[in-house]
């Protein structure tokens, strides 16, 4: 079962791993700076288009973000 708190704080992960700001990685995931700082949070779940941007605009892989791999996100 995926646990929105946990993706929320592996999405602040890569947000600093790319010392992105919360506004930055909206615009990479082409979403309101509102509903990224929700994800973030923990508060939304991350959509599928997100978990895309994630992988085409980052290498972010889905699995590492949903908790299935423990290794680095990259």
């Amino acid at each position: 079962m995926l646990n929105i708190k946990n993706i929320g704080q592996r999405l602040r992960q890569v947000r600093e791993l790319f010392t992105f700001t919360q506004h930055r990685m909206a615009e990479v995931l082409k979403i309101q700076d509102v509903t990224y700082k929700k994800n973030e949070r923990g508060l939304h779940l991350v959509n599928m288009n997100c978990l895309d941007q994630l992988h085409d605009e980052l290498g972010v892989s889905a699995e590492w973000l949903s908790g299935s791999l423990d290794a680095s996100p990259l």
